[in-house]
């Protein structure tokens, strides 16, 4: 049920944001933080279902609990773990895609999101080799919502061979599994048969079914020689987008390919020596070509795309190995590169953003304005090679002596690190005189934003409640009026004595107007430089017990003249209205939270290296979950 409901919300999660996001409004911000939520509860489905498959009581004991469609999709520990990491890192590759850009970032990126998501649960939990392969085609083809999502020119001829590459690649994993069920057949047909020796028709096409693997684990990677396919898909991919097609794609594909290789081909036991030694030169080739590409190219894009074909070179040699053992090691490198590459991919569209170029010769001092991504960068470096003991580390030692001697052991380790130069030289671009583009980038200042605006806030707020209240005390004591202790107001309705002199009436006076008739005769005489004598308000008007707070003091104007009333109590709800006003927008909005988008992509940043570094050591349990022996061509049903 875990499994067919993950699916569920994979699917209506793709399908509702590839419609709402291109819409404009409501609409479409509904839909990214439904696509958001939907990722964090998969996410939360992964987490709690993860432990060893336990079968269901009253049914058939091969279906284990959290099985799909009869059997059809098995769970285990590996596959929990990558879709926990998957689901993770899509949500907050979500947010900072749109803290990079806003809304208009998201079409295509949060639906392709969902679909691998949804594509590699399918391939790591198939127990056919044909739904394997299915689900790891599928997943290639998230690639081409990345790429039409962007409008422009170029566009299609890049998705189009996306489709070609997803199609090819799956069909020969499908393919291969297939031919080796049928030579399995024969070969085992009699008990008492031997192994064909080398030459024979029957090894000769066991031979082709592992040059048929590694090749079609090469196409996926993008390894060299074909390499140029990820260099122009990444000239149309959002930045953000790239780990997806560099290291998200290839991983389900390489996982149904090696449980094809190492668990259906290798117990043959076919001697294909002169096999193996073609998949350890294309594993070499992979290797160095890839690390070169990565070290002369001056393009930001190129680079992070070439050394996550490098990383994932490494696994073309537990192909050329042929031994089950090498399984384990193979996949948990590529939930290492899968992590690490990520928070790679995501450092070059933060770093390309905020320097305003992808060009590395641009980028001379980037790591001193931008200190937080330095040292996420080296804590990237740090998870890619590891220290001795750690996963990365060991790996890197363990699969060339598994698959051939000394000195091509050797050589392999070599070019393992032929990637380290490339690191190297950023690191002391980093660390250079900036460049002009790079001075002019805003700084990290890492100052708490949101809480002092808050605290602002709050502090205006309190200032318009006192300045306020004062204002209903002076009102109250400059119109209220005691007679024996007893406050008689003046009214409309009582006539102003006459003059007999004038036979005229004097002007009533409000304690308003005669401050304001003071006020704009001081600013006469300052204005002209004579001096001016001022009349005092009169002392009928001013001789009151003042009013003890706000209330008092609008109540006390009740009786005042209707022009004066009004106003003074129309300023006093006007400062009440804007305090509360205030008050509100301590709360942060969209908006605001954006403005601190320079602090929260490099943090986000920093949180995916660390989750890599992690892994790299051996946390969460990955190395358990990578050896997991398989009865089909990708769960994990048994453990160790």
């Amino acid at each position: 049920m875990t499994l067919a409901l993950i699916l569920v919300l994979a699917a209506v999660g793709a399908a509702g944001t590839a419609y709402a996001l291109p819409l404009d409004g409501r609409r479409a911000r509904a839909a990214a933080a439904g696509g958001v939520l939907v990722l964090l509860l998969i996410a939360a489905l992964a987490i709690a279902g993860a432990g060893p498959a336990v079968a269901v009581p009253g049914s058939d004991p091969a279906i284990p609990a959290g099985s799909a469609w009869g059997g059809a999709l098995l769970p285990g520990s590996y596959l929990r773990l990558v879709i926990a990491l998957l689901a993770t890192m899509a949500a907050l590759l979500a947010t900072m895609a749109w803290l990079l850009g806003g809304f208009s970032e998201l079409p295509g990126l949060l639906p392709a999101f969902l679909a691998a998501v949804g594509g590699t649960t399918v391939a790591l939990s198939a127990s056919e080799p044909g739904v394997a392969a299915l689900g790891a085609a599928g997943t290639g083809l998230v690639a081409i919502p990345l790429v039409l999502a962007r409008r422009r020119s170029g566009r299609t001829y890049p998705a189009l061979r996306e489709l070609r590459a997803s199609l090819v690649t799956g069909a020969m994993i499908a393919g291969a599994a297939a031919i080796t069920e049928v030579v399995t057949r024969i070969v085992f047909a009699d008990p008492s048969a031997v192994v064909p020796e080398s030459g024979s028709p029957t090894a000769a096409t066991a031979g082709l079914v592992a040059l048929g693997l590694g090749l079609a684990a090469a196409v996926r990677s993008g390894s060299v020689p074909f390499h140029l396919r990820l260099a122009r898909l990444a000239d149309v991919t959002p930045p953000i987008g790239l780990p997806v097609v560099a290291a998200w794609i290839p991983l389900p594909l390489m996982v149904a390919a090696l449980i094809v290789a190492n668990g259906m081909l290798a117990p043959l036991a076919f001697p294909l020596d002169a096999e193996r030694a073609a998949l350890v030169v294309l594993a070499l080739v992979g290797l160095g070509g890839a690390a070169l590409a990565a070290f002369i190219t001056d393009d930001l894009r190129h680079g992070v795309v070439y050394l996550t074909a490098a990383d994932s070179a490494l696994v073309l040699i537990a192909f050329a190995a042929l031994d089950p053992s090498t399984s384990g090691p193979a996949r948990a490198w590529l939930v290492v590169v899968l992590v690490s590459k990520t928070a790679l991919g995501a450092w070059g569209a933060v770093v390309e953003d905020r320097f305003a170029t992808k060009g590395l010769p641009d980028l001379r001092g980037w790591a001193r304005r931008a200190p937080v991504l330095g040292v996420a960068f080296l804590v990237i470096v740090l998870a890619t090679f590891g220290l001795p003991g750690w996963v990365s580390f060991e790996v890197r030692e363990l699969l060339p002596q598994t698959a051939v001697i000394d000195p091509w052991a050797t050589m392999l380790v070599v070019a393992g690190f032929l990637t380290l130069p490339t690191y190297v030289r950023i690191g002391l671009l980093g660390i250079g005189r900036p460049a002009a583009n790079v001075h002019r980038a805003e700084p990290e200042r890492f100052r708490y934003h949101l809480g002092s605006r808050a605290r602002a806030a709050g502090q205006h707020a309190a200032r318009l409640g006192r300045h306020a209240a004062r204002l209903g005390r002076d009102l109250g004591s400059r119109v209220g009026r005691r007679t024996n202790g007893t406050p008689a107001l003046a009214t409309d309705d009582v006539a102003p004595p006459v003059d007999p002199a004038t036979e005229t009436a004097p002007d009533r006076v409000s304690p308003l107007s005669a401050v304001r008739r003071t006020g704009a005769r001081s600013r006469v005489a300052a204005a002209s430089g004579v001096p001016t004598a001022i009349s005092p308000v009169p002392a009928e008007t001013t001789s009151v017990a003042p009013a003890d707070s706000l209330a008092e003091g609008i109540a006390a104007t009740a009786a005042m003249r209707p022009r004066s009333v009004g106003s003074a109590a129309n300023r006093a709800r006007a400062g009440l209205v804007a305090a509360a006003e205030r008050g509100r927008a301590a709360v942060p909005s969209a908006d605001e939270v954006r403005r601190g988008r320079t602090e929260l992509l490099s943090a986000s940043v920093l949180l995916l290296a660390l989750l890599g570094a992690l892994l790299a050591m051996g946390g969460l349990d990955v190395n358990q979950a990578a050896a997991e022996l398989s009865a089909g061509p990708a769960s994990g049903l048994e453990g160790n």
